[in-house]
């Protein structure tokens, strides 16, 4: 079973990326296939680059979604200001990927209480699993912990793989996605036009 792991930091691994896995590609390619963008309550969130690693809390939360015999995928930016977006599907085709949670109490409580003490009743664990394909994190620069107000967990989205190319040794896979966020405290954010063009195993 294939486990594709996609993902996005800084600039400084571009040159690194360029000259070991996309030897036979452009660099204005290489850009294109190794970004991912969103604009956030109005304000943009772009990282570029490709590193194949992905986020421990939605790697975790993810671990929440269907067992489908590890064909997920991990989709990770992390900017030049320490911010960071996280992806975790539950399957590596095309298709589109929803996130709609229906579960008795605050599904943000929740999902930030599991991922600070691992603790979450069956019920609510069973009724997540039947809701979810997909799961998303965003962090502001510099979190440890998911008990913060600068820490924020999907409670809707839609992330849809619209294509899966290779290129050289390589697949990558392109998509777009939005989705609704909160924090511990129950702020929210929105997540609009969001595009990600990621290199992978």
């Amino acid at each position: 079973m294939k486990k594709l792991t996609f993902g996005l930091m800084g600039f400084a691994a571009l040159s690194l990326a360029v000259a070991t896995l996309f030897t036979s590609c452009k660099k204005d390619e290489v850009k294109e296939l190794a970004s991912i963008s969103a604009t956030l309550d109005g304000s943009s969130f772009s990282a570029t680059a490709a590193a194949t690693t992905s986020d421990a809390d939605s790697k975790k939360l993810g671990e929440l979604l269907k067992d489908n015999g590890g064909k997920t995928t991990n989709i990770y930016g992390i900017n030049t200001s320490g911010e960071v977006l996280s992806i975790v599907l539950n399957g590596n085709t095309k298709g589109t990927y929803d996130l709609s949670l229906s579960v008795e109490g605050n599904p943000t409580t929740l999902l930030i209480n599991y991922l600070t003490t691992g603790d979450l009743a069956e019920t609510a664990k069973t009724a997540i699993t039947a809701s979810a394909n997909t799961m998303i994190v965003y962090k502001k620069a510099g979190v440890q912990s998911a008990n913060t107000g600068d820490f924020y967990v999907a409670t809707k989205a839609s992330v849809e793989i619209t294509s899966i190319t290779k290129v050289g040794l390589l697949e990558y896979i392109k998509g777009k996605f939005t989705a609704t966020l909160e924090n511990a405290n129950g702020n929210k954010i929105e997540i609009t036009d969001g595009k990600f063009s990621c290199p992978g195993k």
